[in-house]
């Protein structure tokens, strides 16, 4: 597969904004893990909520397992607890406030992939275009 990174991303807190983080400039991951936590769903498309299940910490009984991602984001803006998530995975149309994790350091690229063998020129097009919006500074 050929690849063109598109941008780098990392994981960050989600808040409603009324909770105590939302507005603090960031939170430390042990900070977020002591919250009552909002999961997206288990084996998501959305996400790779499995990871985010092993890396954080275990299920507690007052945390929220949500069916997709918009149940998930609903419930952290009705202030259910918190969600930890790709920065990018949360769009402008969400009303949840993001606290970058001071602590969690790792970041990752998102390419845009596709099969060289199989070009056409509107896939010829359509990369051109994509590699004009790409920022390499920001990657």
């Amino acid at each position: 597969l050929a690849h063109i990174p598109v941008e780098r991303d990392r994981f960050s807190v989600f808040t409603s904004y009324d909770h105590p983080f939302a507005g603090l400039p960031s939170v430390s991951l042990a900070e977020a893990l002591r919250q009552i936590m909002v999961f997206p769903p288990l084996n998501s498309r959305e996400n790779d909520s499995p990871l985010l299940h092993r890396i954080f910490r275990p299920s507690q009984s007052d945390d929220y397992s949500s069916q997709n991602l918009e149940e998930c984001l609903l419930q952290v803006a009705l202030g259910r607890g918190i969600a930890i998530l790709p920065r990018s995975s949360v769009g402008p149309q969400y009303t949840v406030c993001s606290v970058p994790i001071s602590d969690v350091i790792d970041s990752f690229t998102m390419d845009l992939l596709w099969d060289p063998q199989r070009t056409t020129p509107l896939m010829e097009r359509f990369l051109s275009l994509a590699e004009t919006q790409i920022d390499p500074e920001a990657l």
